[in-house]
């Protein structure tokens, strides 16, 4: 089961929700990256945006064949074409927490600020940081879309897995 959506859609707060409902393993490409690179913004100050999604594609590669697992991806693992044709071989295991901007936006705002480790927008100056997220949120949201199943991301991680433990049990 993988997990997309763009930014604080909720994907590791649903990821562990749903590894305990189903007892399944969870993985936090985010987290694993963090632990293999350092801080994020270090990392991409240092090396790079490139660089960093490069190393994300080699992390899913290794994540991604774990069978009977729940993986969150980050909010732009799904830009490069190679990681989308990766996460294509998983359809249709593959769910789209969706959100509005707004709602998305709020989400982030309301973190603390070591919490915002976000690497498409640490280039950006804070002052735009608003409208950098819209542009990406508008870039993303029509390729998230394409992938799987899309699920209502608006209401608590515990309805969102609630909800994908329903579709999956189905199945």
């Amino acid at each position: 089961i993988v997990l997309i959506g763009f930014l604080c859609s909720g994907k590791s707060t649903t990821g562990k929700v749903l590894s305990q409902k189903l007892s399944l393993t969870f993985f936090d490409l985010d987290h694993f990256l963090e632990q293999k690179l350092g801080p994020i913004p270090a990392f991409i100050e240092q090396f790079g945006v490139a660089a960093f999604r490069e190393r994300e594609y080699r992390l899913l590669i290794d994540t991604m064949p774990a069978e009977g697992a729940i993986i969150s991806t980050g909010a732009g693992t799904i830009m490069p074409m190679r990681s989308r044709k990766l996460l294509a071989a998983f359809l249709p295991q593959v769910y789209f927490l969706d959100a509005p901007f707004q709602v998305l936006y709020d989400r982030m705002a309301a973190l603390p600020p070591h919490l915002c480790r976000r690497p498409d927008f640490l280039v950006a100056p804070k002052e735009s940081s608003r409208l950098v997220m819209l542009d990406e949120y508008r870039r993303r949201r029509p390729l998230y879309q394409r992938f799987g199943i899309t699920i209502d991301a608006t209401r608590s991680s515990l309805d969102v897995a609630e909800n994908i433990a329903n579709i999956v049990c189905e199945h």
